[in-house]
């Protein structure tokens, strides 16, 4: 994976991704996308059924999630201490049930492990998916970057890409989906924007040759 060309090569600020390793290398900060892990969480639910521990912390984060946007919600700034303190317990409560129920029923190993890496990956990496709490201006999510990126995928899935070699047409068609996003809250300057940068960007053209009428 390169971002050495993005703009995340020198971002400073919170990343929040899906647990990629390279992002772990850029930001200040980050935040674990929790969409993700809910998504495991229900697949180990569906699979371990005589396991607890997912259908705990799923019901835990889900609950974690909605604290925060309803505190946003309510104009707060932060989340009080004890709330904050309540959830990050019972996180930890449902991971050490998790542990005991992998070793009372370890067979599920043999062929399922994904419900058990999921349990590694939230003991071990607390703080990254729990870090929303604790700032509030940080969703629990990517999700809003993944409805923007999912356009130019599916275009691609259904095309099979861009039918330009010199890579302008790609380049040209991110430039103005970033447009789109940045000044989307900028009512009527959105458009004199995106006008600016189409006259920067497409060349000038020439005026076309009179026409000569035949004798």
């Amino acid at each position: 994976l390169s971002v050495q060309k993005s703009v995340l090569k020198d971002y400073q600020g919170t990343v929040i991704s899906d647990g990629e390793s390279t992002f772990f290398n850029y930001g200040t900060a980050h935040q674990g996308c929790l969409e993700h892990e809910l998504r495991y969480l229900k697949g180990s639910m569906e699979t371990e059924t005589d396991l607890t521990w997912a259908g705990k912390m799923r019901a835990l984060l889900r609950k974690a999630i909605h604290t925060a946007k309803e505190a946003v919600k309510n104009g707060e700034k932060a989340l009080p201490e004890d709330v904050i303190k309540e959830i990050e317990d019972r996180y930890d409560e449902i991971i050490g049930l998790a542990e005991e129920e992998y070793k009372t029923h370890s067979g599920h190993l043999k062929y399922y492990n994904k419900g058990c890496n999921t349990m590694k990956r939230l003991r071990d990496h607390k703080q990254y998916y729990l870090h929303f709490l604790h700032d509030l201006r940080i969703p629990a999510t990517n999700s809003r970057a993944e409805s923007k990126a999912r356009p130019a995928k599916m275009h691609v899935k259904q095309c099979g890409g861009y039918r330009d070699e010199s890579g302008n047409a790609v380049q040209f068609y991110c430039d103005t989906q970033s447009l789109l996003s940045c000044t989307a809250d900028r009512g009527g300057s959105r458009y004199r924007m995106i006008l600016s940068v189409f006259a920067r960007e497409m060349p000038a053209q020439r005026p076309s040759a009179p026409l000569m009428a035949k004798a």
